[in-house]
């Protein structure tokens, strides 16, 4: 995490290390049998880019993507707004809006939000 987000929320300040197993979304989604036109929420500390990447096939059945997205860097070399739209953008997905955001109780800015991706909109 950056020190801004130990700043926001001081009670995540600590950390634990854990060993864990990485395997792409396409992978796992494998088992899942999904149909076209499925929702789809990304909520991913940071790591948007990568996952998005790794779960090309499963992201093409989506209508809808929600993904946590932020404006400010709260993860250690994560990808912005910015980023995640323009990548969302050549991938055929329009941006609808917010469902909810966290503003920095500090200055009132923007820190992240559910940003709502539709595919096929202009």
């Amino acid at each position: 995490m950056e020190d801004l987000h130990k700043q926001i929320f001081p009670f995540t300040a600590g950390e634990t290390i854990e060993r864990i197993k990485i395997r792409r979304l396409d992978v796992i989604a494998r088992d899942l049998n999904c149909n076209d036109n499925i929702l789809v929420k990304f909520d991913v500390q940071g790591y948007e880019d990568k996952v998005i990447l790794g779960g090309r096939k499963l992201v093409s059945k989506a209508k809808v993507l929600i993904v946590e997205t932020s404006f400010q860097s709260l993860y250690k070399e994560q990808p912005l707004f910015d980023t995640i739209y323009n990548m969302l953008k050549q991938m055929g997905f329009s941006y609808m809006g917010n469902l909810d955001q966290i503003e920095n109780p500090v200055d009132g800015s923007i820190l992240q939000a559910d940003s709502v991706f539709v595919r096929g909109t202009k």
